[in-house]
């Protein structure tokens, strides 16, 4: 019977398992690659996600789906691919929309940069979303690609959740200021 587990932080890339058996009464240690550890959401975690979905108007799981880039756990979670797509579609009704009097020239131009990564990438590290989107790609920081997808994500999840007018509104206030 399993009486108790401890997660002890090794080098760089290990975590140690420590897991105590109550019938044998031996505590057993397993020796794990970090990137092969997948563990739930912490409390912290948890309420972070609630808050932002506070802010947004969104519901936790949709917006854990925005944030939720498809590289974490291999693809097998619910990620953000399709309101990615919704989003960045949105994005170009939104700025053909909001300039109806300009030329075709003019709204070809607004388009692309209505999708722009850079763009997008100011406005997530302007929103401070970095620490609540989930990814599993090399390095410690959040890539500008995964960001601007991330936003366009955002996009998409607030047309899905609260309508047009809604994503009209945040698209206003968030990505066209």
């Amino acid at each position: 019977m399993l009486q108790n587990v401890h997660i002890k932080a090794g080098n760089v890339n290990k975590l140690y398992i420590y897991v105590h058996f109550n019938i044998t009464n031996k505590t057993k240690a397993q020796c794990v690659s970090r990137r092969s550890l997948h563990m739930s959401r912490t409390l912290f975690e948890q309420n972070q996600i609630e808050s932002i979905a506070n802010q947004f108007k969104l519901s936790p799981n949709v917006l854990t789906q925005a944030l939720t880039h498809k590289s974490f756990k291999h693809g097998n979670t619910p990620n953000n691919e399709r309101l990615q797509y919704l989003g960045r579609r949105s994005l170009e009704y939104f700025a053909v929309d909001l300039n109806k009097s300009q030329n075709a020239q003019q709204l070809n131009q607004i388009i692309e940069k209505a999708n722009e990564s850079q763009h997008l990438v100011a406005r997530f590290d302007a929103l401070g979303l970095e620490s609540a989107v989930r990814c599993q790609l090399p390095g410690n920081n959040v890539s500008p690609a995964v960001k601007s997808k991330v936003m366009q994500a955002l996009v998409g999840a607030v047309y899905h959740e609260q309508g047009l007018n809604a994503a009209r509104e945040f698209v206003k206030k968030t990505i066209f200021v």
